[in-house]
């Protein structure tokens, strides 16, 4: 499954924007506009405070009529007329306001119409005797997976805008594969069960590079300030090693029928959500009668197709029915026609994953598109715990990919998981309503 890997030499970085007011009070971000990033809303808006007195000093028998509720804060009448009478002196938009008790003042979010200039509207606001200070909006980024900029599968399947909802929360994604090193730190709690089918050689097990590259690429721990983001980083991981690396340091594997079956039938006792399958081989009746089983009890299997075939029957365990079959959007392998609708597409070329003690490579291949597709299926899980296969498969089909489609994506065959939000939402968009990563 594995075509190659590549040595890593470049760091970037990303994060979670942040705007701030006063001693840890943050704006709220379900002001966000659509087509209006952060960065550009911060550059059209200021912050105002002024003294109010009456805050800390409510008349008991006025308790529960003096403050009002307001955009989730509390603020007297007196600064409300406060923040109307200034937006008025100056041809302000008031976005937001609330008390900040500890300094004894009030502040406001005031946005700026586009013909007037920031600095003089400031300038004008800082000879206001009524007010205590004015300032820019400042914008703020949280340091965090400085790898992040450098998966570009993530990128395609819109995978930043989709955790804006979703990021797997209580959702178990099982994985046959070889071991798995958990105490990566991209990986450190992130696998909930571990076992090893094959030898009873602990070293063994988190010194394997498929089965950790795969976990890497299905659960990575978000915005911990290291390495990289899983698709569905608040998923966890039933690792169960039914592989073994056929050379010493190489992320090529092999299984059998007999371990296959082992893990399989643990699989069917553990009842995660998903079962993720990065491997292909012949046809196998015992395995397809267990993975008819783990299907009956409602896990999604979602499996690795190598497209090395036109004969759709001979990827196993892809072609078993109600398996979700991901192909790997960059192999150069042929594909018939009549096959290629019935597999998703997923990033599988050059994709930056962990591998063990703590490193981080590409690797390229199905194997990785399965995993992405498994992350994603956390993900709409988390929405609707009750999907079918059948089900996720109609919603992870590729969007329209008109010129003015708002998911347009830039490969339209790749499964999309902000597209695919949306549509369980039921909603035009999944990536206008908060700002995001």
């Amino acid at each position: 499954m594995i075509s190659h890997t590549g040595a890593l030499f470049f760091i970037a970085y990303t994060g979670l924007s942040l705007v701030s007011c006063g001693d840890g009070l943050s704006v709220r971000t379900d002001t966000q506009e659509p087509g209006r990033d952060a960065a550009s809303l911060a550059r059209q808006r200021i912050l105002v405070t002024f003294v109010d007195s009456s805050i800390g000093r409510v008349p008991l028998n006025q308790a529960e009529t003096y403050y009002r509720q307001r955009t989730g804060y509390q603020s007297s009448t007196w600064s409300r007329r406060m923040s109307a009478k200034l937006a008025d002196d100056y041809e302000l938009v008031e976005v937001d306001g609330w008390p900040i008790a500890g300094l004894g003042i009030h502040c406001v979010v005031f946005e700026i119409a586009a013909r007037q200039s920031i600095d003089e509207v400031i300038e004008k606001l800082s000879h206001d005797k009524r007010v205590e200070s004015v300032q820019r909006m400042h914008l703020f980024r949280v340091l965090s997976d400085p790898y992040y900029r450098l998966q570009k599968g993530l990128h395609l399947m819109q995978i930043s805008e989709a955790h804006r909802w979703v990021t797997g929360r209580n959702i178990t994604v099982a994985m046959i594969d070889t071991g798995v090193d958990f105490d990566h730190p991209d990986l450190k709690g992130q696998v909930a069960d571990s076992e090893d089918l094959v030898t009873d050689d602990p070293s063994a097990f988190i010194d394997d590079i498929h089965g950790t590259a795969v976990a890497g690429v299905i659960a990575a721990v978000a915005d911990n300030g290291v390495g990289i983001v899983g698709v569905a980083p608040n998923s966890k991981l039933d690792a169960l090693k039914a592989c073994w690396p056929e050379l010493h340091n190489a992320p090529a594997a092999v299984c059998n029928s007999l371990t296959l079956a082992k893990a399989l039938d643990r699989v069917i006792a553990l009842k995660p959500n998903i079962l993720n399958l990065s491997l292909t081989g012949p046809r196998d009746p015992l395995l397809t009668r267990l993975l008819h089983k783990a299907i009956e009890k409602g896990i999604v299997v979602v499996a690795a197709d190598p497209g090395v075939t036109s004969h759709y029957d001979d990827s196993f365990p892809a072609s078993v029915d109600s398996v979700i079959a991901v192909h790997a959007a960059s192999t150069q392998n042929r594909i018939d026609q009549d096959t290629y609708a019935s597999r998703l597409i997923a990033p599988g070329s050059d994709i930056l994953t962990t591998f063990p003690h703590g490193l981080y490579n590409f690797l390229s291949g199905s194997s990785f598109a399965a995993a992405h597709v498994s992350g994603v299926v956390a993900l709409l899980l988390e929405l609707n715990p009750a999907l079918s296969a059948a089900e996720i498969k109609k919603i992870l089909q590729p969007i329209n990919n008109d010129v003015d489609s708002p998911l347009r994506s830039e490969n339209p065959k790749i499964v999309n998981a902000c597209a695919a939000i949306a549509r369980l939402r039921h909603s035009v968009r999944c990536d206008a309503a908060v700002a995001g990563r």
